[in-house]
């Protein structure tokens, strides 16, 4: 039996020929990624809930409907959502239950309910005294309605989401040969394409370790490096060390060395008289690369943390391709604050692109049942492009027919504009 389960009858062959290569169980995967196996069954369930019940479905695609038709439909889909909650056995506190539910009827484009849900019911759950529970009791049977206001809010795009459109469709497009002769290959195939997709892969992996690792790590020890000697060389050498501790270390050094940088102008630039305020203004830039060169630290030692976490098998062996490749990417990226100080050598940066690119190689057979692991439903992804079955083209054309530019053979725009102008352009040849 094949180790992705996805794989199903009349799908597109070149999707079902790389399905066939996976190395590891894909069921076993997303139960690692999230975190357990009940909780893959219940998001299947409510997946399959979804999918049965039509009103909860647009009527087409949301790509061409106008604002307010946007707004419409969401208020529409979401009030019979949740006057559905019962019935799909999900309680307005269940937090990860009602997160999947939402995600496969309304998807990213947002509804009139979204901030009671996901900030409003949880503040009042957290901060409500006893003589205030009357005020909880009301927004959980959506007698009231609470929101939030900012002058701005910043998103993050679901990234696990984007792959799976991008690898699978890499899977299916085929352009141009590599081998004279050969026959046009899957753009998958291409180094560049591998390159472009496969690090962002293991970015969506590492995320989803960070956010499964303990919260309330004391202050200290998140930044301990910065007080542990480092060495003034790193290690790396042609052939990565057992557990690749020295790019671990590099990364020590790279968040540890910019953080001095912006330590010392801040220092300096307090010297010159200016007020702490305009300070840290002046120093913003350094500042922001500071924040920017931990987390990347923070992130890497978490992914290496989990994966070794995890128990001996295919999955382990897969999400440890994963991190190395991440540790390279990475570094390379980064190569700046490491060359400067001399810490990397131009050869050392050339070792890791090379073992980057033995990974990008490895990883390659395993790129479309990783996102499949994600476990995604059509519904929920809201992609011609990355639909499960692989049959992109003949759904791209039923797609662009619910358009309503598309509902007539000749557009109104032609008979008012178009037809008298080369009618008139006629007559005139005439003359």
């Amino acid at each position: 039996m094949p180790l992705n389960k996805v794989i199903r009858d009349g799908d597109n062959q070149d999707l079902t020929e790389e399905r066939l290569k996976s190395t590891f169980d894909t069921d076993e995967m997303a139960a690692i990624i999230w975190e357990g196996k009940e909780r893959v069954r219940r998001r299947r369930e409510i997946t399959k809930k979804v999918n049965e019940h039509t009103e909860l479905h647009d009527p087409y695609s949301q790509a061409f409907m106008t604002r307010h038709e946007e707004i419409e439909n969401a208020a529409r889909k979401i009030t019979k959502m949740v006057s559905q909650l019962d019935e799909f056995g999900i309680k307005p506190t269940d937090v990860e239950d009602m997160v999947h539910l939402t995600s496969e009827v309304i998807g990213v484009y947002g509804h009139p309910l979204a901030l009671h849900h996901v900030m409003f019911i949880p503040a009042l759950q957290a901060q409500c005294a006893d003589d205030q529970m009357h005020w909880l009791q009301l927004a959980l049977s959506r007698q009231i309605i609470g929101t939030y206001a900012q002058t701005e809010l910043g998103h993050g795009k679901f990234l696990a989401q984007a792959l799976t459109t991008a690898i699978r469709y890499s899977a299916v497009r085929r352009q141009g040969e590599i081998l004279p002769g050969k026959g046009e290959v899957k753009i998958l195939e291409y180094q560049t394409q591998q390159h472009r997709l496969l690090p962002q892969l293991a970015r969506a992996y590492l995320m989803k370790a960070a956010e499964a690792a303990q919260n309330g790590r004391a202050l200290g020890t998140l930044v301990d490096y910065l007080v542990k000697p480092s060495d003034n060389h790193s290690t790396i050498d042609r052939q990565p060390d057992h557990g690749y501790s020295a790019h671990l270390k590099a990364f020590d050094k790279a968040a540890k060395l910019q953080v001095k940088k912006a330590y010392e102008r801040m220092r300096s630039l307090r010297g010159q008289g200016l007020s702490k305020e305009d300070a840290w203004n002046a120093n913003a830039v350094e500042l922001n690369r500071a924040a920017r060169v931990h987390t990347r630290q923070y992130i890497a030692h978490k992914f290496h943390e989990y994966v070794h976490s995890l128990a001996s098998g295919p999955c382990r062996e897969v999400l440890f391709d994963l991190l190395h490749l991440h540790l390279n990417y990475e570094l390379l990226d980064m190569a700046y604050y490491l060359l400067e100080d001399g810490y990397l050598s131009g050869q050392q940066m050339d070792y890791m692109k090379e073992d980057m690119y033995r990974l990008l190689e490895k990883l390659r057979p395993n790129a479309v049942s990783l996102v499949d692991s994600w476990d995604i439903s059509d519904h929920e992804l809201r992609s011609v492009l990355g639909r499960r079955d692989g049959h992109v083209y003949e759904n791209l054309y039923k797609w662009a027919q619910e358009s309503e530019l598309n509902r007539t053979q000749v557009l109104p725009t032609f008979e008012k504009y178009l037809k008298p102008m080369m009618k008139n352009a006629r007559e005139q040849s005439k003359l």
